[in-house]
């Protein structure tokens, strides 16, 4: 009897060390899971300066040199929050929305932690089935909303080429160059590939306030759960 009652306290005592230490590891997998998102919700408040800088350069540029061509399919509620556009602009104006329409569309989002775990079966230490859920649903909208950021990327990729066929470069800054370069007879496809990257910067703006806004809620999930244990 003594040496079973022994056995059996040794078994709860492992069974306590073992539940110790999966809190202890679902602990550090959520606080890892907090710094990812905070660097996620900061990326995701910056890119949408970042693309309406775009969808803001190419409406200057249209209306200003290309006031004849049909506008770009794009959500009018973008475009607006990027007014007003100078007409006619200085050449100050001019030089900086070619900058801007040419800027990159890169957005790095931290699944260090979400890989990690999720590859060694890590995530079943989060004993929440609703913030597990979460933690899935938010991954997998990044993972299917990366795929749109190499379309932005071609755009842009396309719009230099026009441009260097223009004989225009990125950092160009001379705006008499510019404005005869893009009045010329050549440079529609220059404004097609132009009006293709605004629709899709448009895109790309909502995307990352959407996101931002799903980052920003798991965060605060995360931080809840954090302040009970």
């Amino acid at each position: 009897m003594v040496i079973v009652t022994g056995v059996l306290v040794a078994l709860a005592v492992d069974q306590w060390r073992e539940s110790r230490d999966d809190r202890l590891q679902e602990l550090q997998l959520l606080e890892s899971f907090v710094l990812d998102l905070q660097l996620d919700s900061a990326d995701y408040a910056v890119m949408p300066t970042r693309s309406l800088g775009r969808v803001r350069g190419a409406e200057i540029l249209l209306r200003n040199l290309a006031p004849q061509m049909p506008r770009s399919v794009r959500a009018l509620e973008t475009v607006d929050s990027a007014g007003p556009y100078p007409v006619p602009a200085s050449d100050e104006e001019l030089v900086d929305a070619f900058r801007q329409v040419e800027i990159d569309a890169d957005l790095d989002v931290a699944q260090g932690a979400y890989a990690y775990f999720s590859a060694g079966g890590g995530l079943r230490l989060v004993r929440n089935a609703m913030l597990q859920r979460r933690i899935h649903e938010y991954y997998y909208q990044v993972t299917v909303n990366r795929t749109f950021d190499p379309v932005v990327a071609s755009a842009l990729e396309e719009l230099r080429r026009r441009a260097h066929d223009l004989g225009l470069g990125i950092a160009d800054d001379d705006a008499r160059r510019i404005r005869e370069a893009l009045r010329g007879p050549d440079a529609e496809p220059f404004f097609a590939a132009l009006r293709t990257v605004q629709s899709q910067s448009a895109i790309q703006t909502r995307i990352s306030r959407i996101m931002l806004g799903r980052a920003l809620a798991l965060l605060e999930v995360l931080r809840a759960e954090l302040d009970t244990a």
